[in-house]
């Protein structure tokens, strides 16, 4: 190879190595970029989260609280008819909240501290809330079965999307059938029962018992009733009295 040959591609060569150089910086620049809109993206992101978390936090949460409060403690398993409709009146109210929220539930936030009540508190909306009939719950000794409010969005709750039976072996039906049920022998029934002790489990049956009576006390409804709003009052309280602080750092 010549010596004019040899010129001629060291030259191409450094005609090069310019254009890679601002090839490479065009390349740093468009990271560069990138880096700062996915960083931009995740601050707007993280700010809209914190809002719709706040809003939570401070109006859908204490409008939940004060009518859960307002509907007052569940009436004595003596009076079956009260339980149910207050059950009726307590499904309503979580599922009128739980369609504002996305997917039904409340986001997790930022707030690790708040973590496990916030669990708790979407565990209670969700065994309150609206469900499909397809739907199944797992029971001790009856095995699955449907949920009992079976409302739609958007719907009130009422004696006829909220339907009780299979807890204590019975067909399903609605409220409006339990609550009218008339109390003579043929619609009295007896429910199985099992004690676990020391030695062993000893089964027995109920006496016979008016079916509204044991769908409250057997079934389970007003147990039911008692303990989860018990649960979404007091997870309620915790995160109205925490869970702002979390998210205000978020909107600066």
């Amino acid at each position: 190879m010549g010596y004019h040959n040899k010129c001629k591609q060291t030259t191409r060569r450094n005609d090069r190595f310019p254009k890679f150089i601002k090839k490479l910086n065009d390349e740093i620049k468009r990271d560069e970029a990138r880096a700062k809109l996915t960083d931009f993206l995740k601050k707007l992101q993280q700010k809209r989260a914190a809002q719709q978390w706040i809003n939570i936090v401070e109006n859908l949460l204490p409008q939940m609280k004060s009518e859960l409060e307002e509907l007052g403690p569940v009436p004595p398993v003596n009076k079956s008819v009260d339980v149910i409709q207050y059950a009726i009146n307590f499904f309503d109210i979580v599922s009128h909240y739980q369609d504002m929220l996305e997917e039904g539930r409340i986001n997790f936030f930022a707030t690790p501290s708040l973590e496990e009540t916030l669990i708790k508190l979407n565990e209670g909306i969700f065994r309150a809330g609206r469900h499909a009939p397809e739907d199944r719950i797992s029971t001790k000794g009856v095995g699955y079965i449907p949920h009992w409010n079976l409302s739609k969005f958007g719907e009130s709750v009422t004696e006829e999307n909220v339907f009780f039976g299979p807890d204590i072996m019975q067909p399903q039906r609605p409220a409006s059938y339990w609550v009218k049920l008339p109390k003579n022998k043929k619609n009295k029934i007896s429910i199985p029962l099992s004690k676990a002790y020391a030695k062993g489990v000893v089964h027995s049956a109920s006496p016979l018992i008016w079916a509204t009576d044991a769908m409250v006390k057997y079934g389970g409804v007003r147990f039911f009733c008692v303990s989860v709003r018990k649960d979404i009052l007091e997870a309620t309280d915790l995160i109205i009295a925490n869970g702002t602080a979390a998210a205000e750092k978020f909107l600066v």
